[in-house]
């Protein structure tokens, strides 16, 4: 059990660097950045924070991250250590989670008796309100040298600030504050606690406008940090980084400031891996930084792309199903039931033309049913009331069979009989009777006018015909009562603004009563 539990706290990181020739304190140990862009941009990037390696430098900037993203770094000093980072970082709804572990430790023999150290991180960043947002990382540090063990913790709070319109929208702020417990280590050389020293950074990072730069899809970040560290000094940081960008690969071009001397770096991307390379001048801090990245996953656009694919299949296969349960219908002549299945169909898949043509079929096919239907019934009940002598009824249903089918021989032929039976029953002279033909030939078109001023020149011939009167009354009795009902109709569309139903009622008012002026005005 012991020896398992000295191997959990001993697990070390492995990572290399090469120290400088200035001996390595243990309170420098935290303030050794990570990730070999930010260390090529000078470790000026407190404002930017926009990938993995925000996990160190401003975890409430890990909001920006799109996908989970794994990296390793190593860096070399000119003194025999080596320090190294293995990140994660992975966002989801309710904000970003990571981790670091990172270590440093001597290069060669591991049974050197050269002091090792190592910390985890573990950070949390969140959107607060509109583009503000906070990040907490609790780190836990150790000390080694051979058996002698010592570990502390602490913590980092920051913020990170991206205005998302008006003149601050290319501009980013980050604000850190680093070891805020104040951590302590004792040595190996020492018993006395050994204390590693607090710190804060403020940082700016600012996007240069497409529209400055010559190519479009170019990048430009220029940006600025303020540090004050353990060893209780303001340094400041500056950095830069242009990148050329293609459609799945992006070359990057980096420079800097890191308080002691210039630094330098490149980077290449395609998809999703990523090789970075930074280098520091100065004698004083690290020397040369590389880095490995791997994002996976896909991005809140790239998951909403596929889910809207995924619904777009599942419509398609629903509109499929559907189309072919309209399919037969349509072939067993079950029109309305087509009708049903191909609306759904449509409704699943509306940009589908093959399913609009074959609705619009179903239609055609259901009104030519139904019209045939329409036509067998009025002539069904147009023979019945005709054997019955009941030429009134008759002649009406005959009449309805004209409208569904206006050459209709049989029909007319009803028609006419019924005409001269009708006209043969009133007792007029026989010059009024030649009227009656005509009046009974115009109400075929419900042309009721024509046909009250046939029966009136019937009256005129025959003064004392009471067929006349009655038939005038009964005419004009049914002219105003369907004059009512398209009048009612056509107001009541003019009311919900629906136009053109509206113009057709009124014209149907006037075939009724082409006098009638307010409808005109209308």
């Amino acid at each position: 059990m012991i020896r398992k539990a000295e191997k959990t706290r001993t697990v070390p990181i492995i990572l290399l660097i090469l120290i400088t020739s200035v001996p390595l304190q243990s309170q420098d140990f935290l303030f050794l950045g990570s990730g070999a862009r930010a260390q090529g941009m000078g470790g000026s990037f407190v404002g930017v924070s926009d990938d993995v390696s925000a996990l160190y430098w401003n975890p409430a900037g890990l909001v920006q991250l799109e996908k989970s993203v794994l990296s390793v770094y190593s860096s070399t000093f000119r003194e025999n250590k080596t320090y190294n980072n293995l990140m994660f970082a992975y966002p989801t709804k309710i904000g970003a989670f990571g981790i670091i572990s990172m270590g440093l430790s001597p290069k060669e023999s591991k049974n050197s008796d050269e002091d090792r150290y190592n910390s985890t991180y573990l950070s949390y960043g969140t959107n607060i309100y509109g583009g503000v947002s906070a990040g907490l990382t609790y780190k836990t540090v150790g000390y080694r040298n051979f058996d002698y063990i010592s570990t502390d913790k602490t913590y980092d709070i920051s913020f990170f600030y991206a205005p998302r319109e008006g003149k601050l929208e290319n501009y980013r702020f980050g604000l850190i504050f680093q070891n805020i417990t104040n951590p302590n280590l004792s040595t190996s050389t020492s018993t006395a606690k050994e204390n590693l020293g607090y710190g804060y950074r403020l940082g700016v990072g600012y996007s240069v406008p497409k529209e400055l730069i010559k190519k479009i899809d170019d990048r430009l970040i220029i940006s600025s940090d303020l540090e004050y560290n353990a060893s209780k000094n303001f340094i400041l940081h500056l950095g830069s980084e242009y990148s050329i960008e293609g459609k799945r690969h992006s070359i990057s071009f980096r420079t800097g400031y890191d308080g002691y001397g210039l630094t330098y770096g490149a980077g290449f991307r395609y998809k999703n891996f990523s090789f970075d390379f930074g280098n520091s001048s100065s004698l004083e801090v690290l020397n040369s930084h590389f880095g490995l990245t791997l994002q996976f996953g896909l991005t809140s656009k790239e998951l909403k792309d596929k889910q809207k694919r995924q619904i777009e299949s599942e419509m398609r296969k629903k509109s499929m199903d559907c189309y072919k349960k309209g399919e037969e219908f349509l072939r067993g002549e079950k029109y309305e039931q087509a009708i049903v299945e191909f609306s759904k169909a449509f409704f699943y898949d509306p940009h589908n033309t093959t399913i609009q043509t074959k609705f619009d079929m179903a239609e055609e096919k259901l009104k030519l049913q139904q019209r045939e239907r329409k036509i067998e019934e009025y002539m069904s009940k147009g023979l019945e009331y005709y054997r019955a002598e009941k030429y009134s009824e008759s002649f009406e249903q005959f009449k309805l069979v004209l409208q569904y089918d206006p050459f209709n021989i049989v029909a007319k032929r009803y028609i006419n009989d019924i005409s001269n039976i009708l006209a043969a029953r009133v007792t007029v002279s026989d010059k009024a009777k030649d009227y009656l033909k005509s009046v009974y030939q115009v109400l075929i078109d419900d042309n009721y006018e024509l046909a009250i001023s046939g029966w009136k020149k019937v009256l005129e011939v025959s003064p004392d015909s009471e067929d006349a009167r009655k038939n005038i009354e009964l005419l004009e009795k049914q002219r105003n009562e369907k004059k009512n009902t398209h009048l009612k109709l056509a107001e009541q569309y003019y009311r919900g603004k629906y136009l053109k139903d509206a113009l057709k009622e009124y014209k149907l008012v006037l075939k009724y009563d082409s006098g009638d002026n307010d409808v005109k005005i209308r």
